[in-house]
């Protein structure tokens, strides 16, 4: 037996965003000698290997897209590699 009824209606309880400032890095250190870390593979639209504050978390890269379009990519790098630090862990 099947059955249709209304669609729930969802709505905004609060936005939320964070004010984005510059990095630098004191708000984005480098990995620590002493720590293992694991290696993670960023399949996405890359990441922009100028980034300074990103290049040592870095392990190796294969690069199948132009420079010009990895922001997304170094974007969601940033966040595996100090996510983290925002969390306060």
């Amino acid at each position: 037996m099947q059955s249709l009824g209304a669609f729930p209606e969802y709505h905004v309880v609060r936005p939320a965003a964070q004010p984005v400032d510059r990095l630098t890095p004191a708000l984005f250190p480098p990995p620590k000698s002493n720590n293992d870390y694991p290696i993670v593979g960023v399949v996405h639209s890359g990441v922009d290997p100028s980034n300074p504050l990103l290049a040592p978390w870095i392990a190796g890269r294969e690069e199948f897209v132009p420079a010009s379009d990895r922001n997304h990519g170094t974007f969601v790098a940033g966040l595996i590699a100090t996510g983290s630090e925002r969390l306060g862990r």
